[in-house]
């Protein structure tokens, strides 16, 4: 017995050695790309979670292990500026992926490209493929993958639609940068904010946020949103002023885990808001 269990670890040593050596730079990326791949190789994420992405820089030991790997998926080229003077030393065994090639509706300014469930089919398809030529023996294993998580992610897309549409209310608070801007657009809801573009290094005006406290009052607004994971001062300053509570929403930069259970975990979160009860 102890021979057999012996032979039978050895064996699945082997295949993971054998897999694809696939690195990426952050969660979301991780969470789309993992399903995908299964059992077929290893991913590895290089922003580490409590560093902000927008100022992370490869460290050498990074950029080594990297140069190890057979796939480099980033976002974009606005998110990750850093990959592409450094990608001009990566070896040719090493194939690089910008996910926001894959995506047909892009904004150009907005890099949160996952908050969109279709803009996230898009990248699941698009790495699914990049798998499929990189492992060939392994396509049609990579390409059943991606059409069972891209069933998983158009049912999300439903619960999404059929619950958000029905509330004529399509305005929250949001006290953040502009993070869901996919996710206003797909679903005709509002993230009214005092903050303005897309940098998380922007804080809002006294004026801007007296603006969003005065529209608060008149619409007897009992909840404010801000990202998880960032500073809520502002949050708690306007909620304070509206008697209102915050909620964190969770753009899914750090969150390591199922991308659809995330996203699912935000909808009753954003349902609320519209409610306002």
């Amino acid at each position: 017995m102890n021979k057999i269990l012996l032979l039978l670890l050895l064996y699945s040593t082997i295949i993971f050695s054998d897999g694809l050596k696939v690195f990426t730079t952050i969660y979301p990326n991780y969470n789309l790309i993992k399903p995908i791949l299964g059992d077929y190789g290893s991913v590895v994420t290089i922003v580490p979670q409590n560093i902000e992405v927008h100022h992370f820089e490869p460290s050498t030991r990074d950029i080594l292990s990297i140069n190890k790997g057979d796939l480099f998926f980033y976002t974009s080229d606005i998110l990750e500026p850093w990959v592409k003077s450094v990608s001009k030393n990566f070896p040719s065994s090493l194939t690089v992926v910008n996910n926001s090639n894959f995506v047909k509706n892009l904004n150009t300014k907005d890099t949160h490209i996952w908050l969109d469930p279709i803009s996230a089919i898009d990248i699941v398809h698009g790495i699914a493929t990049t798998l499929a030529k990189t492992d060939p023996k392994n396509k049609e294993y990579f390409m059943n993958n991606a059409l069972d998580y891209e069933k998983k992610i158009k049912d999300l897309h439903t619960e999404y639609t059929n619950t958000l549409k029905s509330y004529k209310n399509k305005t929250i608070i949001y006290v953040g940068h502009n993070s869901f801007g996919y996710l206003e657009s797909r679903y005709d809801i509002n993230f009214l904010t005092p903050y303005s573009g897309y940098s998380v290094d922007s804080e809002p005006t006294p004026k801007s946020i007296q603006k969003i406290i005065d529209f608060g009052k008149k619409n007897n607004i009992k909840y404010v949103f801000y990202e998880k994971g960032t500073d809520s001062k502002f949050a708690e300053t306007i909620a304070k002023e509206l008697s209102a509570k915050t909620i964190p929403l969770d753009s899914l930069h750090s969150a390591k885990g199922d991308y659809v259970e995330l996203m699912r975990a935000n909808l009753p979160l954003l349902e609320k808001g519209l409610k306002n009860e």
